[in-house]
Formats: structure tokens, sequence, C-alpha cells
């Protein structure tokens, strides 16, 4: 089955966003000796967003940091509990974070809240949060079967 990597295009989006702002931002201080006031907020929303789904990336891909110190010296059936109870440990942090940040997102929507310099609403940067964990937490569950299943 095949599984559309969708976070991918999403930080492809995003960094060139990021990357045309801060040229933009750049070129604009150089040459015009004026500088854009909503450049550095948008900039750093988008890291953010790249930041969130850049783990569920490598998620996806069974890149996400691990330390094995310890697991690696185990027989092999240890190490693969090992694995699914970091898995299920990872995925109820998502959750949770998903759990708690949805609230956070929808007061920024009902109350109308703006960035400050951007005046960009002040709920989508704050969507990428529960989105980017929603989206791991998926990718937990899909690498759980994996590591069941032994691929």
């Amino acid at each position: 089955m095949k599984i559309v990597n969708f976070e991918k295009y999403v930080c492809a989006v995003v960094s060139a966003i990021m990357g045309l702002v801060l040229i933009a931002q750049v070129l604009s201080r150089y040459a015009l000796n004026i500088s854009i006031p909503w450049a550095e907020e948008v900039a750093l929303f988008c890291m953010l967003w790249l930041a969130y789904f850049g783990s569920s990336i490598a998620i996806y891909r069974r890149k996400h940091i691990r330390i094995t110190l310890i697991t690696e010296k185990l027989p092999i059936k240890v190490q693969k509990i090992m694995e699914l109870i970091g898995t299920i440990i990872f995925f109820i942090v998502c959750i949770y974070i998903v759990a708690e940040s949805v609230p956070t997102v929808m007061k920024a929507y009902e109350t109308n809240q703006l960035a400050s310099a951007s005046n960009i609403p002040r709920w989508i940067p704050l969507l990428g949060v529960p989105l980017a964990f929603f989206v791991s937490a998926i990718r937990l569950v899909i690498e759980f079967i994996k590591i069941y299943r032994d691929e």
C-alpha cells in the first residue's frame, strides 16, 4: 500500500515561502535601505511549521532520534518490545499535544487574534502544531504496525 507523504509538500511550500520572504527582506534592506517589518515574523512561523512537519517526515522515514546505547545490547526480541513501547509513548505524547493545542487554536480563531507584525490571523501559524502532531501520530501507528510485523 502506497502512503502519500504529504508532509514533504507542506515543507516544500513553507520552505519556498520562507526563502522568498527572507530574500525579499535582504534585498529590500540592502538595495533599498528599507526593512520589511513582517518578514522576520513570517519566517519564524514558517520555521515552526518546518520543524513540526519535519519531525513527521523523520518518523515516516524511520530516521527520528533514538537512543540505542542500551537497547542494541539486548536480545532482538527485547529490542522489538522496547521499540514498540517507545512508539506507544511517542504516540501518547503526540495525541496529548494535539488535545492541548486544539483549544489554543480555536481560541485564537474565535477571538480573531492577529500576529503583531504581519497581521496574519494567529490561528494559522498555531494550526501547524495540532496538524503536524496528528500526522505524526498517524505515522507512529503505521510504524508500530511495521515493527510488530518485523518489516
